[in-house]
């Protein structure tokens, strides 16, 4: 009999901005994304605050380093979570053939 072997669940963040939200709300956003994910044990892979203004994504460039950084843990990642202003959402990777099934999450700011 196979034997199943668990590993933490890990999603990659996306905390957006398009310059015309406040930038609160990139740092609510992230704050509440992590506390919520480490309450279901999921690990969060999200760039570092430093890494772009205020670790949100803003830009191109800024995209292309969110790319890498997920890239660089292609391998652990199951999923990812979208935060764009007000709302979140997500997607899990599918297991073949099933389609990606979208996961909404609420967050108050």
């Amino acid at each position: 009999m196979p034997t199943k072997i668990h590993r933490p669940i890990t999603l990659g963040v996306i905390v957006g901005n398009r310059d015309f939200f406040p930038d609160s709300l990139i740092t609510t956003a992230r704050e509440e994304i992590i506390q919520k994910l480490a309450e279901l044990q999921i690990k969060p892979i999200l760039l570092p605050l430093d890494a772009t203004k205020l670790g949100g994504v803003e830009t191109w460039e800024d995209a292309e380093k969110c790319a890498a950084l997920f890239d660089e843990h292609r391998l652990f990642w199951l999923g990812y979570v979208l935060a764009w202003g007000v709302k979140a959402v997500g997607r899990v990777a599918p297991r073949p053939p099933e389609p990606p099934k979208p996961v909404e999450l609420s967050f108050t700011t």
